[in-house]
């Protein structure tokens, strides 16, 4: 699926798209590179934004964190974010579920 154009994002941006019947998060770090994740917090199932300030990924139902690899910063115990595997082709970034 594609979720953005290149153009739409600009380094340290991150942008909510539909994975399905699922938000999904895209994000581009301040180098450049492209990052998805599932966009539903692993704790209340609420969608989750990314905080360019921070530079990291933020559930305001419970003012959780996740870094850009997915990882929780404030309980480790809640695991981890969905993340997708992504390409970019052209002026188009796509994404599909990662498996591993």
């Amino acid at each position: 699926m594609v979720a953005a154009k290149t153009t739409d994002l600009k380094p340290n941006e991150g942008r909510i798209f539909k994975f399905g019947s699922k938000p999904g998060i895209l994000v581009q770090t301040a180098d450049g590179e492209y990052r998805a994740f599932s966009a539903t917090c692993t704790h209340l199932d609420c969608t989750v934004q990314f905080r360019t300030d921070e530079k990291m990924i933020w559930c305001a139902c419970h003012n959780g964190r996740y870094d850009l690899t997915g990882k929780t910063f404030r309980d480790r115990r809640r695991g981890r974010s969905s993340s997708f595997r992504s390409t970019c082709a052209g002026r188009k970034s796509s994404f599909r579920e990662d498996k591993t």
